[in-house]
């Protein structure tokens, strides 16, 4: 829905991009997003992934379960890469494409769209960013003090039942989603 309503804009390119994420790029690391359009003016789809340190600043249920999706997604598309920091980019014919093709329903569409892009051979790109650290912390400060400090915290979240069920089941659907295992 919110590519569909994207395309209603003058801007010949989509970034699709959680809000909270997108304000922990702006915060701390805004030149990476004025790379973003430079890229994608000889690109169809970009596949915005994260340096091996943002990857790592994750918590480890994370860290796994994206990890799972990564390796499948990359054994399909014949090339490593991380598709599942929650950001992708786009050009308005792209983003149609993914509209009139799509049939994820949740965040599946990170291993889905840059399949359909590729698929329809059109240009799909990857750009590392250190901005797609996680971003969380930012507006969890007062838990993360209660906690005794971000790794204690993320060691809660790793510790989780529901964190490590809702990871899994959507590393599973990003992986069936993937062309062949319908």
């Amino acid at each position: 829905m919110c590519v569909k309503n994207a395309l209603k804009g003058e801007s010949n390119f989509i970034h699709y991009c959680d809000f909270d994420r997108i304000i922990h790029w702006l915060r701390f690391f805004p030149e990476e997003l004025q790379l973003l359009s430079l890229v994608l003016a000889n690109t169809d789809f970009l596949i915005t992934s994260r340096t091996t340190r943002a990857f790592l600043t994750h918590p480890q249920i994370q860290q796994e379960m994206e990890g799972i999706t990564n390796q499948a997604f990359s054994l399909f598309s014949g090339f490593k890469t991380d598709v599942t920091a929650g950001s992708s980019a786009m050009n308005k014919k792209t983003a149609q494409l993914l509209i009139n093709n799509s049939r994820a329903e949740h965040n599946e569409t990170d291993t889905e769209w840059p399949m359909l892009a590729m698929s329809s051979s059109l240009v799909v790109r990857q750009v590392k960013f250190e901005g797609l650290e996680f971003e969380t912390p930012d507006y969890f400060e007062e838990e993360i003090r209660r906690a005794g400090g971000l790794e204690a915290w993320k060691k809660k979240l790793d510790a989780d039942p529901q964190q490590r069920e809702s990871r899994l089941k959507l590393a599973m659907s990003s992986i069936k989603i993937l062309p062949g295992n319908a």
